[in-house]
């Protein structure tokens, strides 16, 4: 819940989410398996939250692991899918902190959870860079002068395994040339 009206205390989480099921343990990620060979997300031991040291200070936890791939029928072809681990997100309020929630996060009132992504890519893309993308050109925006890449747009999208929310992130994949 992005709102100042509801502050974000361990007590309003339970109320708003969890009892009303709002809170992911895990998201589904769907990805083009001709660029991409396996999403990355936390490890079981991740860890997001303002709590730990006892002034409102942010601990973050970055260790990340491969998901577990999973038979998934998006009806996108080319399409596969990954299990990513979607631990609680542990930012609460507490007018007891030195330091305000909403500067460690930048969502406002209670949090449900959160994850990181990282993809691994196929590394022989060569001709996927001319045929779905732009091939020994410069970055379109960039000021690269003569440095020349491979480029393609791709799109994961993501999935809450219990609420079905779903977003999609843009990817862009870059392979530097010459320059």
């Amino acid at each position: 819940m992005n709102t100042t009206a509801i502050v974000g205390t361990p007590a309003n989480r339970t109320t708003y989410l969890v009892n009303n099921n709002l809170v992911d343990n895990f998201v589904y990620v769907y990805y083009d398996n001709r660029f991409i060979s396996s999403v990355m997300g936390p490890t079981p031991s991740a860890k997001f939250n303002n709590t730990a040291a006892g002034d409102g200070s942010m601990e973050l936890s970055v260790a990340m692991m491969p998901g577990a791939s999973i038979s998934a029928d998006l009806q996108l072809e080319n399409y596969s899918a990954a299990r990513i681990r979607a631990p609680q997100n542990g930012v609460v309020y507490d007018p007891n902190y030195s330091q305000a929630d909403s500067t460690v996060s930048v969502i406002s009132g209670p949090r449900s959870f959160y994850t990181m992504l990282n993809v691994t890519i196929n590394p022989n893309l060569s001709a996927e860079y001319s045929k779905y993308g732009s091939a020994n050109t410069q970055l379109p925006g960039g000021t690269s002068g003569s440095k020349l890449y491979d480029f393609l747009d791709t799109i994961l999208y993501v999935q809450g395994a219990k609420t079905g929310v779903q977003v999609q992130v843009p990817i862009r994949i870059i392979k530097y040339k010459s320059g």
